[in-house]
């Protein structure tokens, strides 16, 4: 279980017993949570693919996302006091994997997931071969960091 997805549970759960998931989830997928929390489980090594449409009508690349996960964090977050978001988690501690994951999770696009700071070089350049895997007839599925991009390259996996 990655331990972001279980603190972001904990607090939905402590500031709002009653609903913490919405309407946002469905029963199968609270089910699958529950059992995972109960039981925990191996993580995939990488999150699967799909190919979406941004708003300007180009395709893109993007993990397929977690509607927990993205209810977790729109339940904790804006207008939620105490608010748990994003700047939030970035201040706590957790390993390098949770955070890797957890913006799979999140349904991060390919190119935004290489300019993440969270993200080693090793499991972008992973994730990139990953999605040429699953959409082999599109040109050109890549990040920055393939490219050798000066700004993003150089994050090494975390030991440990």
């Amino acid at each position: 279980m990655n331990a972001i997805v279980h603190a972001l549970y904990k607090f939905a759960w402590k500031h709002d017993p009653f609903e913490p998931w919405g309407h946002g989830c469905t029963r199968e997928e609270r089910q699958q949570f529950d059992r995972l929390l109960m039981e925990g489980v191996e993580r995939e090594s990488m999150q699967p693919f799909e190919m979406a449409e941004d708003i300007e009508g180009h395709k893109k690349v993007r993990f397929r996302g977690n509607g927990i996960v993205r209810r977790l964090l729109e339940h904790t977050g804006a207008r939620r006091r105490p608010r748990l978001g994003l700047n939030e988690l970035a201040d706590m501690e957790f390993h390098q994997s949770d955070w890797e994951e957890f913006f799979q999770l999140l349904g991060y696009s390919l190119a935004g997931y290489h300019e993440l700071s969270f993200v080693s070089d090793e499991t972008a350049l992973a994730a990139t071969k990953a999605a040429q895997k699953a959409f082999p007839d599109e040109p050109k599925i890549a990040g920055c960091r393939d490219d050798g991009c000066q700004i993003h390259l150089g994050v090494t996996k975390a030991v440990g």
